[in-house]
């Protein structure tokens, strides 16, 4: 893979999504390795810093993944090299490690970090590209913004936290109250962040806060 190439093709884009798999996983090759090492430097000289890779399941631990890693031990091989040049990158990385790949046509998902998800053993295509392109726009958008990725679990924490303060509000008002203040606020600030970036893609948070706020005046006058 030519380095120039993936540069000029960098050209005014945000992210880059490698997808890339050998044709012969049997025979030796270094195909993943080597289109890392021009993906990595072709995205440095242009600037580009998110990266979404896609990898394979068998590199987490568990006997079956063992067994899969012996068989297709070239391809494996491989493979993690090419993770370990994105993971010395030093640029913005994201490793899918999917299991099967089929043809089927869902687009569900589940996901776990560094390990995978429990009795996962296949995952449809379109699933795997609907997370890259979701993950990606997400933290795009975050960027665009001044919000950092590793504040990710922190939000959806707190969104989660407020909505189940909401449904034990139905038996404890004053968490429900305290719940529904938390979740203004929190869109509130969210509007605020994006109105100080100059970003206006905020439809949605308006659209919860108005729903915090209507949840907020149920509970207020219902106690």
């Amino acid at each position: 893979m030519d380095e120039n190439q993936l540069f000029d093709a960098m050209q005014n884009h945000d992210a880059v999504i490698s997808t890339l798999g050998s044709r012969q996983p049997f025979k030796p090759s270094s195909l993943l390795h080597d289109s890392a090492l021009a993906t990595t430097n072709a995205m440095k000289r242009s600037g580009v810093k998110r990266l979404l890779v896609l990898s394979a399941a068998a590199h987490f631990p568990g006997i079956p993944n063992r067994i899969v890693s012996f068989i297709l031990r070239n391809h494996m091989r491989d493979s993690l090299k090419m993770e370990e040049v994105v993971q010395g990158s030093q640029l913005d990385w994201t490793i899918a490690r999917p299991p099967r790949l089929t043809d089927q046509d869902y687009t569900t998902y589940r996901s776990r970090e560094g390990v995978a998800p429990k009795m996962g053993f296949s995952l449809a295509r379109k699933a795997v590209a609907v997370d890259f392109i979701r993950f990606k726009q997400i933290l795009i958008n975050m960027a665009r913004v001044g919000v950092s990725e590793s504040s990710i679990t922190m939000l959806g924490v707190l969104k989660a936290a407020g909505a189940l303060g909401l449904l034990v509000g139905f038996r404890v008002p004053l968490i429900g109250i305290a719940a529904g203040v938390g979740l203004v606020l929190f869109f509130v600030a969210a509007i605020i962040t994006h109105l100080r970036a100059r970003d206006y893609s905020f439809g949605l948070a308006v659209v919860f806060l108005l729903l915090g706020v209507a949840a907020l005046v149920l509970r207020l006058t219902t106690i």
